[in-house]
């Protein structure tokens, strides 16, 4: 039997193997950061759930009572309540006529072939070649909830506007109770004794404990590094030769420090960068902001990405081949009409943290 690009890409069995092949060959420029911080947990099935912001970490010291005595009653904290609902993300790309035409060079190599073993050979480049296509479709809506969820964690809020998201629908405003203290410029010099200052001593009695505090590169060298706190105070060992450190502070040293003084937090440097256009790539981890993040729970993490079951899974187009992705979470499809050949996702969920207090942001954009 001859193979053809029809058959191709209308088998969900090969489809199934290029987006696992995708997924096993993906590179340090398409990780998901969104996992870091938040579990997949299924919404309701009309797409909307109930979120309990303030979900509580701690717990109350018992009381010392008398043998005999009555127990007193305790309430459980009161949690405010909300309603969200998930979104929307769907895109297609076409198949430029470029690739079209070097995957039908593939095909008639896999027909030719006259071994079993020479037309898996084939077969597997074949997979390989798909794999930059079902790529952008696996990688798109994760990085849109990269976009997300780094804003929530840097600023409390979070919207996608027509700038940020060009031919799409705007979302409106999600926000967080996160507490916030912006530092003055009077703070520079001493900027950790800040931050003990305001995310440690002033907050512990609140119920507050940080165990990380995210911050990007440029953020640790131009507010930390550059702190009188570190510069000219560091000695770096070579062999026999030791010399000033000068401007040369690692999160390494800076972390060793705040152990040696018995503050909780460790810095932690993210880079998150995304591709929002062709041309263009932006940090979801924003300048002279720092995330103070309590110790997660691996298995609850900050919260959920809340999701469900795209409708059109259930009622599909017809001539359309459709493979599942991510646990049955999302897919891909793929199809041909007038215009050419395209392939598609379709997924609806969103980010959802649940222990907004419990997290803080330093605001330290004001330090000039």
């Amino acid at each position: 039997m001859l193979l053809t690009i029809d058959m191709l890409l209308g088998s969900s069995r090969i489809m199934k193997s290029v987006i696992d092949r995708t997924i096993v060959s993906m590179l340090d420029m398409d990780k998901v950061f969104w996992k870091d911080y938040l579990v997949y947990d299924k919404a309701n099935p009309d797409g909307t759930f109930k979120t309990y912001m303030g979900t509580v970490v701690g717990v109350i010291a018992g009381t010392v009572i008398d043998r005999y005595a009555n127990k007193p009653l305790r309430k459980r904290h009161a949690l405010s309540k909300g309603y969200g609902e998930v979104a929307c993300l769907g895109d297609a790309y076409q198949m430029d006529n470029t690739r079209l035409e070097r995957l039908q060079i593939l095909i008639d190599e896999f027909n030719e072939a006259r071994s079993a073993e020479a037309r898996d050979i084939k077969l597997n480049e074949i997979v390989n070649f798909l794999v930059d296509d079902v790529r952008q479709c696996l990688l798109a809506p994760m990085k849109r909830f990269d976009l997300m969820l780094g804003s929530l964690r840097f600023t409390g809020k979070c919207k996608v506007d027509g700038k940020e998201n060009k031919k799409g629908v705007s979302i409106a405003d999600i926000t967080l109770p996160i507490y916030t203290k912006k530092a003055t410029s009077g703070d520079k010099n001493n900027i950790i004794t800040w931050m003990n200052t305001e995310f440690v001593e002033k907050l512990r009695t609140k119920g507050y404990a940080f165990a990380i505090a995210e911050m990007n590169r440029n953020t640790f060298n131009k507010r930390i590094a550059a702190s009188t706190e570190f510069l000219g105070k560091y000695t770096m060992k070579f062999g026999d030769m030791e010399f000033n450190s000068g401007n040369m502070v690692t999160t390494e040293m800076v972390n060793r420090y705040l152990g040696a003084v018995d503050i909780p937090f460790r810095i932690r440097i993210k880079e998150e960068w995304i591709q929002t256009s062709e041309d263009e790539m932006v940090n979801a981890v924003p300048d002279d902001k720092v995330s103070f993040l309590p110790a997660i729970d691996p298995r609850k993490k900050l919260g959920t990405m809340k999701w469900k079951r795209p409708y059109e899974m259930i009622d599909r187009i017809p001539g359309r081949t459709y493979t599942e992705a991510e646990d049955g979470k999302m897919f891909i499809s793929s199809y041909r009409n007038s215009e050419g050949r395209f392939m598609e996702y379709g997924m609806e969920a969103i980010p959802n943290i649940e222990i907004p207090n419990k997290m803080a942001i330093a605001d330290l954009s004001a330090l000039g």
